[in-house]
């Protein structure tokens, strides 16, 4: 057996480990793209030449055709290695200067311990009914576990367990799209138009709109832009909703998060493809990358045990289904595992290959990475944000939605992956999942996570509903005493006025409309809705007046 290498420099990285390679094959950290390596191992004569390298530079050069046995019989041509002393010296110094970006990445110790205790603590403390968690390196799994169960069936939640992704959808809606790139299929700079002659909005410059434009929110298009009412509502619905919008600033004059920019997308690979879009992300991103736990249609998420969703409606926890939105797959409504997520993110860390399967080349992996517009606090890529979290640079991005959170965080320097999924969400306060992948992946990188919040999310949302409950009260006992009190047209249009401009104006504060509230926030919806009704009751009763002032 020959163990002839390209060149010394290829395998003296890889060996780290070599006190191990007497026995047999061990992992990588390289990454490399050789066939070998794709497979995460290396031979074991290399490690057997290693070691005939390590007796000449200590014992001095022997012969020119210095040979080894190994385990099985065959001799290790290892007459490749160099004889000079200092080509010895040089080659040693190459492999050092090396290591930190061809294996310490792979060196990674997890404290799976510190990473329970803190996501147990986490839990505890935002009352999250269930979550799963997965710590992935380049090579492998180093962590994967569910935590609490869905609370309706008393389910354990497991890595395998499926949750609605939300906007982390929106990293796989670009690697669609980077796909058909590469097909030359679509080109990034080419305008919308020419692959939805159909797309129109009510500004006129929505014409040079480009499809770069929209990996990078830079379209122009506002955050809250209409869109196609109905649950069963297709992307081409929502996508001629946006006639009737107007774009809020010039395309690519700056950015503005709004997911009708991925709804666009999501239509672009439909009409390229000549597929659904879910059925082109299940066949060439799901299948291919072996994520067996991951769904674009409901039902048969459910029936593979789907994290059921909950809200905090006054402060509880409460189990609440939401109607599946196919039309918002592309932005928000792709479901995985977080085991499924781990692979999507070694195919990431890895340049778009995984087990032999080639999703994405390295170049469009990175351009995905690197952002497209830069921000003070991050910049946005394709479906990415890139930013630092802790003292690495993350490629992350979250999902919110109203039942449902999680975010995904890819360290690249440091090969390390880490996506946390929770099923419970809540309008009010910080998102519970973001700060347990970004503490999470501190941990999985030797590094302390950010202190927890002073006071705890379940505290917060108590704390608020016992003011709402306080409020409700007080204008009770105020409709109470309206009831005898006298004619006041000033207390009758303070009332009816606050009332009357709530129920259109806030609405139009937020930027969403009333159904869309009472998805996100029932609680507050409703108590809004009391609040006012209440309001006007107060306001009529004094602009009638007590029957007896009115008789005097």
């Amino acid at each position: 057996m020959n163990c002839q290498s390209p060149g010394i420099f290829r395998w003296i990285p890889d060996t780290a480990a070599f006190g191990r390679l007497a026995s047999g094959p061990i992992a990588l950290g390289s990454g490399s793209r050789d066939t070998d390596r794709d497979r995460g191992v290396v031979p074991m004569q290399g490690g057997i030449c290693l070691w005939v390298w390590m007796a000449r530079l200590i014992f001095g050069s022997g012969s020119r055709g210095l040979t080894a046995r190994m385990s099985s019989g065959e001799r290790a041509d290892c007459s490749w290695i160099p004889r000079n002393f200092s080509a010895l010296l040089f080659a040693l110094v190459i492999a050092i200067a090396a290591l930190p970006s061809f294996t310490r990445a792979q060196a990674v110790e997890i404290d799976r311990s510190k990473i329970r205790d803190f996501v147990s603590g986490a839990m505890r403390a935002d009352a999250i009914p269930g979550l799963a968690v997965v710590v992935v390196t380049r090579n492998g799994t180093a962590f994967a576990e569910g935590f609490g169960t869905n609370r309706s069936e008393d389910e354990a939640i497991t890595p395998d367990t499926p949750f609605v992704l939300g906007s982390m959808s929106k990293s796989m809606t670009a690697l669609a799209v980077m796909q058909l790139v590469e097909a030359r299929r679509i080109d990034l700079d080419a305008p919308v138009r020419i692959y939805l002659p159909d797309f129109a909005m009510a500004s006129a410059e929505a014409e040079h709109i480009t499809v770069r434009q929209l990996l990078a929110h830079t379209s122009g298009i506002p955050t809250h832009a209409a869109r196609a009412s109905g649950d069963e509502s297709t992307l081409a619905d929502h996508v001629a909703a946006l006639r009737r919008v107007d774009l809020v600033r010039v395309p690519g004059a700056a950015y503005e998060y709004a997911s009708p920019n991925y709804q666009l997308l999501g239509r672009i690979v439909e009409v390229v493809s000549g597929e659904s879009f879910g059925t082109y992300v299940a066949r060439h991103i799901f299948t291919p990358l072996g994520m067996r736990h991951s769904y674009v249609d409901a039902e048969p998420a459910r029936t593979a045990g789907l994290a059921e969703g909950h809200q905090m409606m006054f402060g509880a926890v409460v189990t609440r289904e939401l109607s599946a939105e196919p039309g918002r797959l592309p932005t928000a409504a792709l479901m995985a595992s977080a085991n499924d997520l781990g692979r999507f993110m070694r195919a990431q860390l890895r340049g778009g290959e995984l087990d032999g399967e080639r999703v994405a080349s390295e170049r469009s992996m990175a351009a995905m990475h690197h952002p497209l517009v830069q921000l003070k606090s991050f910049g946005y890529a394709m479906g990415w944000r890139v930013s630092d979290i802790g003292v690495a640079r993350a490629v992350h991005h979250g999902g919110i939605l109203p039942t449902y959170r999680g975010k995904m965080v890819i360290l690249p320097e440091l090969g390390i992956g880490v996506a946390v999924l929770t099923n419970v969400s809540t309008v009010i306060g910080s998102p519970s999942s973001h700060r347990i992948a970004d503490g999470v992946a501190a941990i999985a990188s030797g590094q302390e996570p950010d202190p927890a919040p002073r006071w705890a999310l379940r505290w917060i949302l108590l704390a608020v509903a016992i003011g709402m409950a306080l409020i409700t009260a007080l204008q009770l006992r105020g409709l109470f005493l309206a009831v005898r009190a006298s004619r006041s047209f000033g207390v009758a249009a303070r009332e009816i006025g606050f009332a009357v401009a709530l129920i259109p104006g806030l609405p139009w504060l937020v930027g969403i409309g009333w159904i869309e509230m009472w998805r996100q926030a029932p609680d507050m919806t409703a108590w809004i809705v009391v609040a006012a009704s209440i309001g006007v009751a107060t306001g009529l009763l004094r602009l009638r007046g007590n029957v007896a002032d009115r008789e005097g």
